[in-house]
């Protein structure tokens, strides 16, 4: 392998500048949004939305997880912020993990946690971007994720893009005094080319800026 084929292993997943839609933008994680995002972990219905971690998150426990993210140089996930485009509000999280660059697949999560910005258009808006930089930037070939059966606004999401049910785990997951039903979906790269919202236009961002630092 080239020295320059090596450096684009090892570069790899640089996370952008910036990726900006119509709605949101996807900016690197920030110290300061420990304060923001510990109160969605605690919130219970918004972590049993996104199957989220059970047990209380203290600000120190919330902190040490976003040096983690920082510090991590596995090149084996990418979490980024969400932003609303009209003020710069902090409303959420995105996440590729698991990053497999054989396989080239990626587990892919959502979180819109800012409950005044539910229902903006905000996830859909940050969802055809990363779907848009994981293909086209990254050259994966799929993504997978898993969505608890009671979330249908996230399910109905996840169709109109063209993920596909490739299974349920039945019982998996225990929320409001009784047991779920967890769905497994995945949209391959080939799906999203030729997807309607893709041929319509829907899944391009508006602006698109990813630069890199400069190599020795």
């Amino acid at each position: 392998m080239s020295r320059q084929g090596r450096d684009q292993n090892q570069r790899e997943p640089l996370p952008p500048r910036e990726l900006a839609g119509e709605l949101a933008v996807l900016r690197p994680l920030r110290a300061v949004d420990r304060k923001k995002s510990v109160q969605w972990r605690n919130d219970p219905e918004i972590r049993d939305n996104v199957l989220g971690y059970r047990f209380p998150v203290t600000e120190e426990m919330e902190a040490n997880w976003v040096q983690a993210v920082l510090k991590d140089q596995s090149r084996t996930r990418l979490i980024l912020a969400i932003e609303d485009r009209i003020d710069g509000m902090l409303v959420g999280f995105v996440y590729l993990n698991n990053i497999d660059w054989f396989a080239r697949n990626a587990e892919l999560g959502i979180l819109i946690g800012e409950r005044s910005r539910h229902g903006k258009g905000l996830g859909k808006d940050a969802l055809a971007l990363v779907t848009d930089y994981a293909f086209e930037t990254l050259n994966l070939n799929k993504l997978y994720l898993r969505v608890v059966a009671f979330n249908r606004r996230a399910l109905r999401l996840y169709r109109s893009f063209g993920f596909i049910e490739e299974g349920i785990q039945r019982e998996q997951t225990f929320s409001g005094g009784r047991c779920h039903n967890v769905v497994l979906m995945g949209l391959l790269r080939r799906e999203f080319k030729r997807g309607p919202m893709h041929r319509s236009g829907a899944f391009r961002p508006r602006r698109h800026v990813c630069r890199r630092p400069r190599v020795g």
